[in-house]
């Protein structure tokens, strides 16, 4: 098993100050988050950059 400090989180949300308070809640514990606004910003990343952990906002403007 991975250390925290290795693991990574891509975080999809159409709201940038979610994505803000996430990242840094779960950046003070050892992970390292990857944020995307908006669904189609986040599939990009996710192919580009497979995460270990996708959390997501189920309804956004662009793609749900």
């Amino acid at each position: 098993m991975l250390p925290v400090e290795n693991r990574t989180i891509t975080y999809i949300e159409d709201d940038p100050e979610m994505i803000d308070l996430v990242g840094m809640i779960l950046g003070r514990r050892g992970f390292q988050i990857n944020g995307a606004s908006g669904g189609r910003k986040g599939l990009d990343q996710i192919i580009a950059e497979p995460p270990d952990l996708i959390l997501l906002d189920l309804m956004m403007p662009d793609m749900d």
